[in-house]
């Protein structure tokens, strides 16, 4: 199972996350440069302009990550070939 969550409440959130789980859980945060982010933000019709800068940092604060990968030096298959290989290391 894959959950996409902002933690828009740093490490609270994710806590108030992990405590409604009931199974394991592997957590994989993926960083981008907040002037990508902003870019990225402006094409697309269904965001809301100002997010992408304001959640940059913000949702990271306090919050415990297994893995992180970098969206603007690796494309979506390289990232998620990375968590793929995080899990198959950890089992």
């Amino acid at each position: 199972m894959v959950i996409d969550e902002v933690f828009m409440g740093g490490r609270s959130a994710q806590e108030r996350l992990a405590a409604a789980l009931f199974v394991p859980a592997a957590w994989v945060g993926v960083q981008c440069d907040p002037d990508v982010a902003e870019a990225r933000e402006r094409v697309r019709l269904d965001r809301v302009a100002g997010m992408a800068r304001l959640q940059a940092g913000r949702v990271y604060e306090g919050v415990v990550y297994d893995l992180v990968v970098g969206s603007v030096a690796a494309n979506a298959a390289d990232c998620a070939n990375a968590v793929a290989s995080h899990l198959t290391l950890k089992d």
